[in-house]
């Protein structure tokens, strides 16, 4: 969470303490270009050189220390409080961590179902998730999902799982697998989490677009009429209203997560009780099969 501090500010402290930028890159779960260009945004801010860069990397400057020294503990006490920190309504806030390869539309169904179920709650996108991260103890999270299984004295882990669709008539489904010219809209974070998906059909794109809310109307339009397949879940689905009478709705894969949750906290049980019981109803939804299912 950012309730008390920058998180340009973070990405400095933390390439201070790591020593360098893809230390700091590893531990923030973020690429080389926002960290380099948040203290870069820093150092205009401010006027003055945080750090010195040579060929062989980035050794902080006179005033980076002086800055780091000066700001470092108030942080730690700010972020005690905000690791502490309870929202107006008297509930703990959940902090939970996913990986950048689940769809959006899980995650948003995920938050609404745990609302529902009075339990605040804040998801953070990471490009990549450590065995590390598992312990919310150094990294505030109290709930972990990822794709992998990792073994950790941490948190109890769960195997839960739901599909991913392809969407589309048939005709722009037998366009998207000869690698032709047609729209695949999906709502991941990024699009190389739909090329992972198809790394065995060996299947060549062409224009990958993440799916708008301004651009529904168009999309679904060009699905309709051949030009465009959307890959998508139940959840988002379920809100386009597609009933798979003018589009063809077919099994992608069966994609299995796990979440790991630190049972300590009562409120974390009830959460991952909640979570559990959201990827079972998925599971029930059901699926076609066909030749790209696995």
């Amino acid at each position: 969470m950012n309730l008390f501090i920058s998180t340009k500010l973070k990405y400095f402290i933390a390439v201070m303490e790591e020593g360098s930028v893809s230390k700091a890159c590893q531990r923030m779960h973020i690429s080389r270009t926002p960290m380099s260009k948040a203290i870069s945004d820093i150092e205009q801010a401010l006027g003055i050189p945080l750090f010195i860069r040579t060929k062989e990397g980035m050794t902080p400057s006179k005033f980076g220390t002086i800055l780091y020294n000066k700001i470092v503990p108030y942080y730690n006490d700010l972020l005690k409080i905000e690791h502490c920190m309870y929202s107006e309504d008297g509930l703990p806030v959940t902090r939970i961590m996913c990986s950048k390869n689940i769809p959006n539309s899980i995650i948003s169904h995920l938050s609404v179902a745990l609302a529902n179920n009075n339990i605040n709650n804040e998801f953070t996108l990471a490009d990549e998730i450590k065995q590390d991260d598992l312990s919310s103890e150094l990294h505030f999270y109290d709930i972990v999902i990822t794709d992998k299984n990792y073994p950790s004295q941490y948190a109890r882990s769960e195997p839960v799982s739901f599909d991913i669709y392809i969407n589309s008539t048939p005709a722009a489904c037998e366009k998207m697998i000869r690698g032709g010219e047609v729209d695949v809209y999906h709502d991941f974070d990024a699009d190389s989490s739909v090329t992972d998906l198809f790394v065995q059909d060996k299947i060549k794109f062409r224009n990958i677009k993440k799916i708008s809310d301004s651009d529904l109307i168009d999309m679904m339009a060009k699905v309709t009429n051949h030009h465009a397949v959307m890959i998508s879940t139940v959840p988002l689905l379920s809100l386009l209203n597609v009933d798979g009478t003018s589009v063809l709705k077919r099994s992608v894969i069966n994609k299995t997560l796990w979440f790991y949750s630190q049972w300590k906290e009562k409120n974390n049980k009830e959460t991952a009780h909640v979570m559990s019981r959201v990827f079972a109803d998925l599971k029930k939804s059901g699926h076609t099969n066909n030749e790209l299912s696995r």
